[in-house]
């Protein structure tokens, strides 16, 4: 019984690095021979002898120490933002900058955008921090992602005060982007948008 739930974690510590969030349907695949009951009992036998542990339900990691805790912005990354390969959203905890756009003072909650969500918005718990998972207006991938996110900023924006012009310059300082990139996706978003890009003065900012 132990050689195969040690099979078992052998298999998925060879897919799956250290403190990654490892989602259930994720670890099914991996077994696609066992039934999903059977892949149950073992991920239960590797919980009970450390060698992975569960977050909440459906999300499990292999701690790469006995301290090892889930980086909750990995979760939202890894489920709502981006494979590793091709990006399909963006949240503060990927892009790093543009806070006021993720952290609404407005909502509780931090806010996500995502291609795959089927629904305007919902609200979602991971671990004891709560997130509102947003369509995104449209599809974005590695091409044009900082221009939606940029986009979306300007959108945001109720009021353009020295604070939302910081916001912005930092943004474009750290992603330089050009016209080209922002006016292709402006038919997406209301008049606020080019509003604000005009009353911020990013305009000059744009290549």
């Amino acid at each position: 019984m132990a050689k195969k739930k040690d099979l078992f974690v052998s298999r998925l510590k060879a897919k799956f690095g250290p403190d990654e969030p490892i989602f259930t349907f994720e670890i099914a695949k991996t077994f696609p021979n066992i039934s999903l009951v059977r892949v149950h009992q073992l991920l239960n036998e590797a919980e009970a002898a450390g060698d992975i542990r569960r977050f909440q339900q459906g999300i499990h990691y292999i701690p790469s120490e006995k301290s090892s805790k889930l980086d909750v912005n990995r979760i939202i990354a890894k489920k709502y933002v981006t494979d590793g390969k091709e990006i399909f959203g963006i949240s503060y905890g990927f892009l790093g900058y543009l806070p006021s756009l993720f952290r609404d003072p407005h909502y509780r909650e931090e806010q996500v955008y995502c291609n795959e969500e089927g629904r305007k918005m919902r609200e979602v718990a991971v671990g004891t921090r709560r997130f509102i998972i947003r369509q995104t207006r449209v599809r974005i991938d590695k091409s044009n992602y900082l221009a939606y996110a940029f986009l979306e900023f300007l959108c945001h924006v109720r009021s353009m005060t020295s604070k939302s012009k910081a916001e912005g310059f930092a943004f474009l300082s750290a992603h330089p982007l050009s016209k080209a990139e922002v006016f292709s996706l402006a038919a997406y978003f209301p008049a606020r948008a080019m509003k604000n890009l005009l009353l911020g003065d990013f305009i000059d900012s744009l290549s």
